[in-house]
Protein backbone atom coordinates (compact mmCIF):
# COMPACT_ATOMS: atom_id res chain seq x y z
CA UNK A 1 0.00 0.00 0.00
CA UNK A 2 1.30 3.39 -0.92
CA UNK A 3 1.57 5.97 1.80
CA UNK A 4 0.78 9.56 0.99
CA UNK A 5 2.24 11.96 3.48
CA UNK A 6 2.09 15.56 2.51
CA UNK A 7 4.21 18.13 4.20
CA UNK A 8 3.26 21.78 4.01
CA UNK A 9 5.84 24.43 4.77
CA UNK A 10 5.48 27.99 5.94
CA UNK A 11 7.77 29.52 3.34
CA UNK A 12 4.95 31.69 2.03
CA UNK A 13 4.75 35.45 2.43
CA UNK A 14 2.76 36.77 5.39
CA UNK A 15 -0.94 37.17 4.70
CA UNK A 16 -0.89 35.12 1.49
CA UNK A 17 -3.61 32.49 1.03
CA UNK A 18 -3.08 29.36 -1.00
CA UNK A 19 -5.57 26.67 -2.08
CA UNK A 20 -5.10 23.19 -3.49
CA UNK A 21 -6.98 19.94 -4.08
CA UNK A 22 -5.64 16.47 -3.27
CA UNK A 23 -6.99 13.01 -3.98
CA UNK A 24 -6.40 10.37 -1.30
CA UNK A 25 -7.06 6.61 -1.59
CA UNK A 26 -7.88 4.91 1.71
CA UNK A 27 -8.62 1.36 2.81
CA UNK A 28 -11.75 0.97 4.97
CA UNK A 29 -10.95 0.63 8.65
CA UNK A 30 -7.49 2.18 8.26
CA UNK A 31 -6.35 5.48 9.71
CA UNK A 32 -4.59 7.56 7.06
CA UNK A 33 -2.31 10.55 7.70
CA UNK A 34 -3.34 13.06 5.05
CA UNK A 35 -1.13 16.01 6.04
CA UNK A 36 1.63 17.03 8.45
CA UNK A 37 1.99 20.81 8.28
CA UNK A 38 4.81 22.26 10.36
CA UNK A 39 6.69 25.45 11.06
CA UNK A 40 10.23 26.04 9.93
CA UNK A 41 12.99 28.21 11.21
CA UNK A 42 16.53 28.04 12.51
CA UNK A 43 15.44 27.33 16.09
CA UNK A 44 11.88 26.00 15.50
CA UNK A 45 10.44 28.85 17.62
CA UNK A 46 8.38 30.45 14.88
CA UNK A 47 5.07 29.79 16.65
CA UNK A 48 2.09 27.48 16.54
CA UNK A 49 0.07 26.32 13.54
CA UNK A 50 -3.73 26.52 13.65
CA UNK A 51 -5.75 23.88 11.81
CA UNK A 52 -9.49 24.02 11.31
CA UNK A 53 -11.76 21.56 9.54
CA UNK A 54 -13.98 23.78 7.40
CA UNK A 55 -15.90 20.88 5.77
CA UNK A 56 -16.16 17.58 7.61
CA UNK A 57 -16.34 14.27 5.72
CA UNK A 58 -19.60 12.31 5.83
CA UNK A 59 -18.02 8.84 5.63
CA UNK A 60 -15.55 9.21 8.48
CA UNK A 61 -13.79 11.64 10.76
CA UNK A 62 -10.74 13.88 10.73
CA UNK A 63 -8.45 14.11 13.75
CA UNK A 64 -5.91 16.89 14.31
CA UNK A 65 -3.13 16.20 16.82
CA UNK A 66 0.14 17.85 17.83
CA UNK A 67 3.21 16.32 16.20
CA UNK A 68 6.87 17.24 16.16
CA UNK A 69 7.98 17.27 12.52
CA UNK A 70 11.74 17.44 12.04
CA UNK A 71 11.93 18.70 15.63
CA UNK A 72 9.64 21.68 14.99
CA UNK A 73 6.05 22.46 15.97
CA UNK A 74 3.60 20.69 13.73
CA UNK A 75 0.26 18.94 13.40
CA UNK A 76 -0.79 15.52 12.18
CA UNK A 77 -4.07 15.46 10.28
CA UNK A 78 -5.54 11.99 9.87
CA UNK A 79 -8.72 10.53 8.39
CA UNK A 80 -10.58 7.46 9.68
CA UNK A 81 -13.25 6.19 7.27
CA UNK A 82 -16.41 4.52 8.56
CA UNK A 83 -17.63 3.09 5.23
CA UNK A 84 -16.72 2.71 1.57
CA UNK A 85 -17.43 5.33 -1.07
CA UNK A 86 -16.37 8.77 -2.24
CA UNK A 87 -16.26 11.69 0.14
CA UNK A 88 -14.67 15.09 0.53
CA UNK A 89 -13.28 17.28 3.28
CA UNK A 90 -11.63 20.69 3.54
CA UNK A 91 -9.09 21.93 6.06
CA UNK A 92 -7.49 25.32 6.57
CA UNK A 93 -3.94 25.60 7.92
CA UNK A 94 -2.88 29.00 9.25
CA UNK A 95 0.80 29.61 9.94
CA UNK A 96 2.29 31.96 12.57
CA UNK A 97 3.24 34.50 9.89
CA UNK A 98 -0.44 34.90 8.89
CA UNK A 99 -0.26 32.92 5.65
CA UNK A 100 -2.79 30.14 5.15
CA UNK A 101 -3.42 27.10 2.99
CA UNK A 102 -6.84 25.63 2.26
CA UNK A 103 -6.73 22.00 1.19
CA UNK A 104 -9.72 20.27 -0.39
CA UNK A 105 -9.54 16.50 -0.19
CA UNK A 106 -11.23 14.07 -2.54
CA UNK A 107 -11.40 10.93 -0.42
CA UNK A 108 -11.81 7.54 -2.12
CA UNK A 109 -12.47 4.74 0.34
CA UNK A 110 -12.12 1.29 -1.31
Amino acid sequence: MLKYIYVLSAIMMAGVAHAETRTVLINPGAVKTIAQPHTTGANCNSGQIRVSVTKSPKLGSIKVSDKKVKGCNGKRISFRPTSKGKDSATIKVTYPNGSSTTIKYKLKIK
